[in-house]
């Protein structure tokens, strides 16, 4: 899991889990792939606007916030703890 920005303003972030677009102003993505965050549209909360980045063209749509790693959804102290605690299992197995 992994948040990145840019010096742009946007936002480069991970999807956590499988989303299939219900709608066409939806956007089916993927876990693992790596989306651009646009915006947090007010008028759906709850919702993100990405737009994809391993896609030629690129294509933008709704996606829930629930499926991406985004900065509001985790404190940088819970982040912190997570990776702490990540890096400790790499060593265990290394």
């Amino acid at each position: 899991i992994l948040c990145l920005q840019l010096s742009g303003g946007c936002e480069l972030t991970v999807v956590l889990r499988d989303f299939t677009a219900g709608c066409s102003t939806e956007l089916s993505v993927s876990t693992g792939q790596t989306v651009e965050l646009l915006e947090r549209p007010t008028e759906r909360p709850g919702w993100c606007l990405v737009r994809t980045t391993d896609r030629s063209p690129p294509q933008e749509g709704l996606v829930p916030s629930s499926t991406l790693c985004v900065s509001h959804s985790r404190s940088s102290v819970e982040m912190d703890g997570f990776f702490s605690s990540g890096k400790g299992r790499r060593n265990i197995f290394s």
